[in-house]
């Protein structure tokens, strides 16, 4: 092999090298942008449904004609998604849909219904569970900052519940009691990795109506 010929191989290595450093650099940063977009597309659409709000007190605050009704099904399929509604936390600038299961794709589009026959407002455990994005403010990557008293606002398509936090605490993956059902109150539970950036434990926020 000449040196003409060594040195041209060097330079294609070279520039393989540099394209490959560069695809690990940006290809996480681009794939984040798609799930943020597919995120934002599905509340743009869901905020564009038809709909008409009744609060968990009871009053009525219409803002779109609506035939929908409050069943037990998914209020809308947006993309082929089943899309639940939207959950809201202003402490800590969050607005996400609320998408069918506790998928790895679900739960890059928003907070995933942990199990789906359970609905908002309803009596019993309503439990939603989202990643702890590396994304500052993006899905629950601030839920620890939420104390006692701290209101979270479910929105589906015909209701608006508002509840309230009353307790913050830490479990193993395995421990699955915070999924029981309870049969005396209106309860969300909201589950997330912790500590941040890894899967050792998970983050358990308890609210109620």
């Amino acid at each position: 092999m000449t040196s003409r010929s060594k040195l041209r191989l060097w330079n294609m290595a070279i520039i393989l090298l540099i394209i490959v450093g560069l695809v690990l650099i940006f290809y996480p940063q681009w794939t984040r942008y798609v799930e943020e977009q597919n995120e934002l597309r599905l509340l743009t659409e869901w905020d564009s449904l038809p709909k008409s709000i009744t609060s968990g007190s009871g009053s009525t605050t219409p803002i779109r004609p609506t035939s929908a009704s409050h069943n037990k099904s998914p209020a809308a399929l947006i993309d082929g998604l089943p899309v639940y509604g939207t959950i809201s936390i202003e402490k800590i600038d969050l607005r996400e849909p609320m998408v069918e299961g506790a998928t790895a794709q679900s739960l890059k589009l928003g907070s995933g219904v942990v199990i789906p026959e359970r609905m908002p407002g309803e009596i019993g455990n309503f439990v939603l569970a989202s990643h702890r994005s590396r994304t500052y403010g993006r899905h629950f990557n601030r839920l620890d900052e939420l104390e006692a008293g701290d209101k979270i606002k479910l929105e589906t398509a015909d209701h608006s519940f508002e509840y309230s936090v009353t307790s913050k605490f830490v479990v193993l993956p395995e421990d699955l009691s915070v999924l029981d059902q309870r049969e005396d109150s209106k309860e969300l539970t909201l589950i997330t990795c912790e500590p941040f950036g890894k899967s050792t434990h998970r983050l358990i926020i308890k609210a109620t109506m």
